[in-house]
């Protein structure tokens, strides 16, 4: 029957995820995933809130109670921390349903909790009979926690002292690698004073060369002077002017006044390069006895550090073994206690669980008792709010009725208007032209005799172009007259 066509098309809709929700339509601001598009309709239901597409109708996404952290409104709009994927996203809608849409979800919540609240209430009296003490252990079990806790701090202590000879060991490590890079440093150094010594070796073979070469010019100038001499005593005898004879004296004097001055510079120079290299020489043999000292000293440290280590090694090693033998001890007499403290432990963790969940119903209860307030709260003001909507609404629909059949009762109850056909197909192959022209939406111009043009006023001129959606957009406002039982004419 038709009744039962109804009824089970209905459990098919309750068995949809969307089904039984309660719509509101909103427009989207925030959508940090570009997940919905800007205009849709939330459907809110037990089972979470649904998005849908408007025109046409289509379902989009769900996301159910458990997926939604957080929401809230304001008088504009709504806004959402939700789930989608495992990752939360804040998503943002314009609506001034705000505060219903957060009733009707609150109100899903609530029931859900509450559903929650009585399934473990139940479970939870059927568990917990009477007070039962928690932290009651027997006396053996407190003397070998001591026992444990004594030689654990030796361990600790041990591994202490362990630690420390270690951070001596590393700080003596520390102090090798210096000194090995002071004697790297002065090697580094003597090297350069070795090639400063080679530089200066060097210089000196050179100004000696030079001393040389001067001391064959000398040799050469002295040779010359002697052949001047003799080339004066010539002059000296009859038959030469005592002129020339000035004029060559007094040249060759010159000339070996120069060869004298030249001949003290390369001596000093000569004096300076010995100098710096009999210094550059007692610095070379100062360097390499520092060196032996540095490396005489730093063996004797190593094999003292080594010594010293040796020893602290071996008392470790005797610290070690007793702990060892200690803790063996320990272990064997743990052992035997190891199952009274594994019968008490699972006794506690029960008797824990079982308060962890009286802490946790105490606490959901606290919660439902606060968030029913609230929603109380909210209820009540929206009743109010709803009473007064409704107040305003009938008086607004009272007035709005009167003043539209006012208006339209003074725009005439006979309405004319006028439709242009556009041109068939036929007619465009033809290549005629249109008679009729719309000057403007209320007036029709056509040619009439000796090539003048004639119009005609209606109440509204629709075009070829205009659609059947244009035109009841001027007559719906009669239809809603005569709905509200005036009579029209179109």
């Amino acid at each position: 029957t038709k009744d039962d066509a109804r009824q089970q098309f209905l459990r098919i809709l309750r068995t949809l995820p969307y089904g039984n929700s309660v719509f509101f339509s909103v427009r989207k601001i925030d959508d940090p995933i570009g997940l919905l598009p800007g205009r849709i309709i939330l459907g809110i239901n037990k089972r979470g809130v649904h998005f849908f597409r408007p025109v046409p109708k289509v379902y989009l996404h769900s996301a159910e109670l458990r997926d939604i952290m957080q929401f809230g409104s304001s008088n504009t709009a709504v806004f959402f921390k939700m789930r989608v994927a495992g990752v939360l996203h804040i998503f943002q809608f314009e609506t001034k349903q705000g505060e219903e849409i957060c009733v009707a979800l609150q109100t899903h919540i609530n029931d859900v909790m509450l559903r929650r609240y009585s399934k473990a209430r139940s479970v939870a009296s059927g568990s917990i009979n009477g007070d039962l003490p928690v932290n009651s252990k027997p006396p053996s079990v407190d003397i070998y926690e001591k026992r444990v806790q004594e030689l654990s701090k030796d361990l600790e202590e041990s591994q202490k002292n362990a630690n420390e000879l270690s951070e001596d060991f590393r700080e003596k490590q520390k102090q090798v690698v210096k000194m090995q890079e002071e004697l790297e440093s002065l090697k580094d150094l003597l090297r350069s004073e070795k090639q400063n010594l080679a530089d200066v070796t060097r210089e000196r073979d050179k100004f000696r060369s030079l001393c040389n070469e001067k001391d064959s010019e000398l040799q050469a100038a002295l040779m010359e002077k002697q052949s001047m001499e003799a080339r004066l005593a010539k002059l000296n005898g009859p038959g030469f002017e005592t002129k020339d004879k000035k004029e060559l004296i007094e040249a060759n004097n010159q000339v070996l006044n120069k060869i004298q001055e030249e001949l003290k510079v390369r001596s000093a120079e000569l004096h300076a390069a010995e100098e710096t290299t009999k210094r550059l020489m007692n610095e070379k043999l100062l360097l390499e006895e520092k060196i032996l000292r540095l490396e005489k000293k730093k063996s004797d440290e190593v094999e003292i550090l080594v010594k010293n280590l040796e020893q602290e090694r071996k008392v470790l090693r005797l610290r070690v073994a007793e702990l060892e033998k200690k803790l063996e001890d320990v272990t064997q007499d743990l052992g035997a206690t190891e199952t009274t403290l594994a019968i008490k432990d699972s006794e506690l963790s029960t008797l824990q669980s079982n308060l962890k969940e009286l802490e946790e119903l105490r606490e959901m209860k606290e919660d439902i008792d606060r968030k029913n307030e609230q929603t109380a709260a909210i209820l009540k003001m929206q009743g109010t709010q709803l009473a007064e909507l409704e107040a305003l609404y009938k008086e607004e629909q009272i007035l709005r009725k009167r003043y539209f059949n006012t208006i339209e009762d003074m725009k005439g109850k006979i309405r004319v208007f006028c439709r242009l056909r556009p041109l068939s197909e036929k007619e465009i192959v033809e290549k005629e032209r249109n008679v009729l022209t719309s000057l403007d939406e209320f007036t029709v111009e056509h040619l009439w005799r000796d090539d003048k043009t004639k119009q005609h006023i209606y109440d509204r001129v629709f075009d070829g172009n205009a659609t059947q959606d244009d035109i009841f957009e001027d007559t719906r406002y009669l239809v809603q007259s005569a709905v509200d039982g005036y009579n029209v004419c179109i």
